[in-house]
């Protein structure tokens, strides 16, 4: 599941520049990786890992609609945006309801 404060990085993701992505996913704490790639938004890529132990990450497609659903969610209600952190409970798994609309996605990274 994401946490609140995962989903709104998502979300703020949404539109940047894929190497901007691909920056600000190598800096996310452990728990927030880990919750990537369990949700298959993203892959292990690369030999192993960093120098400072940390695996290099890549986003997947899903991670991509997953971004595109949040978005929909934060354009039909802006203020729940703003309460996602305090709200845990009222997010639902986007990644879930997407996979669920499109069925399993493949866990290959987007070019």
């Amino acid at each position: 599941m994401l946490t609140p404060d995962l989903a709104t990085t998502l979300t703020n993701l949404r539109g940047a520049p894929r190497d901007v992505m691909g920056a600000v996913v190598q800096l996310l704490p452990l728990g927030s990786r880990a919750a990537l790639l369990t949700a298959k938004l993203a892959i292990q890529v690369g030999s192993g890992t960093e120098e400072n132990g940390d695996l290099t990450l890549k986003l997947t497609p899903l991670a991509y609609e997953v971004m595109e659903h949040l978005a929909r969610q934060v354009s039909a209600d802006p203020h729940n945006f703003d309460d996602w952190t305090e709200r845990e409970d009222a997010l639902s798994n986007p990644a879930e309801q997407v996979e669920s609309k499109h069925g399993a996605t493949s866990p290959k990274a987007a070019e």
